[in-house]
């Protein structure tokens, strides 16, 4: 007999279910508390009994980096920018701040113009990098050539070792602007979701659960909860939503599906049985990324927010 969980972590509530053989066993919802999701986490899990039973998987969804970024929520994070010539940064719609720096790699990787040192210094004094902790650091073509990331992350580093240092190149590919404004998400939820997972592992094992976390992706997959980058996990909620859809659906069947949260209401679509993916990678708010996701939308807008009316509406 095979036992699974599925646990979806929201703004709100945090559901789960415990199934056997694809057969409802136990279900359970729980207000999540933001400041102690172990606390959240553990009564989800002892609710639903996982410790009675050889659970062997146990997959779960969250919204709370795409809360975290719809409420504006984040941390700050420098973002130092290569982008060479070629491109105007300013008819780019940057929902964040950036430094605009010299050094140029082109599309096959050549080094064209070098860093300038002497500019590095200066951004040092303009910025205070004493009181931050998290900086991203992106060139045009990095995925080509990454030296101007690694010079530049070298030199902080000598400088300000306390600095958590984000490259672009870790992305690995094209389209400069979404991969500055992927890079940029990732750093700022790296410590939204450590926490998440630290919790979520601490929780299942107190009791002496053996069962493998994984974590659904904006795509659709799941991937082993200590593999997942914090930015990935945008769009999870939302991918639940559209797969738990599908499986309640007749074949072939067109759909909208609506999800309306406590935090957050989540729109996607399914086309003749197939859920649709985006073209480009997932789009959060302002942000456009390289995450590969189902088309979704979410807007800051629950069944929990308040909504007042403008002093222009009338009475």
């Amino acid at each position: 007999m095979v036992y699974q969980v599925g646990i979806d972590v929201g703004g709100t509530f945090t559901d789960g279910v415990l199934i056997q053989d694809n057969q409802l066993v136990n279900k359970t919802k729980v207000p999540t508390q933001q400041d102690n999701l172990l606390e959240t986490l553990l009564q989800a899990l002892d609710n639903l009994g996982i410790y009675n039973y050889d659970v062997e998987q146990i997959t779960v969804s969250t919204t709370l980096v795409t809360n975290a970024i719809l409420e504006n929520k984040l941390p700050h994070v420098e973002l130092l920018l290569f982008p060479g010539s070629g491109m105007s940064l300013n008819a780019l719609p940057w929902p964040v701040s950036f430094h605009k720096l010299q050094g140029e790699i082109d599309y096959r990787g050549r080094k064209v113009t070098p860093f300038d040192e002497l500019e590095w210094r200066r951004i040092c004094n303009q910025v205070d990098f004493d009181s931050i902790s998290q900086v991203a650091i992106v060139s045009k073509f990095s995925h080509r050539n990454k030296i101007l990331e690694e010079k530049l992350a070298d030199f902080l580093v000598k400088r300000y070792p306390h600095l958590e240092i984000a490259q672009g190149h870790e992305w690995g590919q094209a389209n400069f602007y979404r991969r500055s404004l992927t890079t940029y998400l990732n750093t700022a939820s790296r410590k939204i979701y450590s926490q998440f997972s630290a919790h979520l592992q601490e929780a299942v094992s107190k009791n002496g659960s053996k069962a493998k976390i994984s974590v659904l992706k904006a795509d659709g997959g799941i991937i082993p909860i200590d593999q997942l980058r914090p930015v990935e996990s945008i769009n999870s909620g939302p991918a639940a939503s559209i797969i738990g859809a599908l499986a309640q659906s007749e074949p072939n069947r067109s759909i909208v599906v609506v999800d309306i949260g406590g935090t957050t209401t989540d729109i996607g679509m399914i086309l003749s049985g197939e859920p649709l993916l985006s073209a480009h990678g997932a789009k959060i708010g302002p942000y456009l990324t390289q995450i590969r996701t189902l088309a979704t939308r979410s807007i800051a807008i629950g069944g929990d927010s308040a909504i007042y009316p403008s002093s222009e509406d009338p009475d």
